[in-house]
């Protein structure tokens, strides 16, 4: 599956009133290519195990398998940072997001915005409430955002 996205900052903070949103905990694994994004996640009563690898500035190659809780446990020995956050679901199509950082991070809001297409992607105009456009910076990835700073 490839994930093809826009990363911004925020100029105004959009209306979050009656939208849905998610706190997660993001466990980033030790790799040796920075061009890898390996993690491990609970949601609910679920554990994830997700890698991302870069194909462009706009595209990954994402994989994604729910594992047990034991598996969970052992590559929790392979961490070297932990996030977390909150997000809200602003828009279905294309898909936005507004992330809200915490603890280390809490400076950082930034909006994602996922396309199905490049096309998609090139087209795409900012919302009123964005600001500038972060997608090649090194806070518009966890994982360089944890390796720079």
């Amino acid at each position: 599956m490839k994930e093809i996205e826009r990363k911004f900052l925020i100029k105004i903070f959009p209306s979050i009133k009656n939208k849905k949103y998610n706190d997660n905990e993001r466990f980033f694994l030790k790799t040796n290519n920075d061009n890898i994004e390996e993690r491990i996640y609970k949601n609910n009563n679920k554990y994830f195990h997700e890698k991302k690898v870069n194909i462009s500035i706009y595209e990954r190659k994402k994989g994604k398998s729910e594992i047990n809780k034991f598996e969970f446990l052992e590559l929790k020995n392979r961490i070297i940072w932990k996030t977390s956050r909150r997000t809200y679901y602003i828009q279905k199509s294309p898909k936005i997001t507004l992330q809200v950082y915490k603890w280390k991070f809490k400076w950082l809001i930034r909006v994602e915005v996922e396309f199905n297409s490049i096309n998609e992607c090139s087209i795409f105009k900012p919302l009123y409430w964005m600001w500038k456009e972060i997608t090649w910076s090194f806070i518009s990835r966890d994982i360089k955002l944890i390796k720079n700073t």
